[in-house]
């Protein structure tokens, strides 16, 4: 297995893994649209690039 640093070309791919992933963890908790508004805020490719 070969694993590498993230760079700017994987970050669409990691935006998408995250978004996946916490609606499928947290919409049952806080709903689909309070867990959009946060990936929105906290995976937006501008927040992974920082």
């Amino acid at each position: 297995m070969f694993v590498r640093t993230a760079s700017e070309r994987d970050l669409v791919a990691i935006r998408a893994l995250l978004v996946e992933t916490w609606h499928a963890t947290y919409d049952a908790i806080y709903g689909a649209a309070k867990v959009t508004e946060i990936t929105d805020e906290w995976h937006s490719i501008a927040s992974l690039s920082a």
